[in-house]
């Protein structure tokens, strides 16, 4: 889901719902994530009253998203396809 790179292209902090394919792009330490809404109602919390472990989460994907996740890169393995 491209919202997820745009939110944190825009610095925003996320706990998104559990999928196998987030796994292979962020690590557990720059992406939460949650599996029913009990949950997220308990991460939503624990987040809330810890505004350095947030950040440092959100840092840290953003970090990613910069170095691998941009336009510009989609656009170098399209191009790396189409001469291949």
């Amino acid at each position: 889901n491209f919202r997820l790179f745009e939110a944190l292209g825009a610095e925003t902090f996320q706990i998104v719902e559990e999928k196998p394919a987030i796994r292979e792009i962020f690590p557990k330490d720059e992406l939460e994530t949650y599996s029913s809404v009990d949950e997220l109602c308990d991460k939503v919390s624990f987040y809330l009253e810890r505004t350095e472990i947030r950040e440092k989460m959100m840092q840290k994907a953003v970090l990613r998203v910069q170095k691998h996740h941009l336009y510009s890169h989609r656009m170098k393995k399209i191009l790396e396809l189409l001469h291949t």
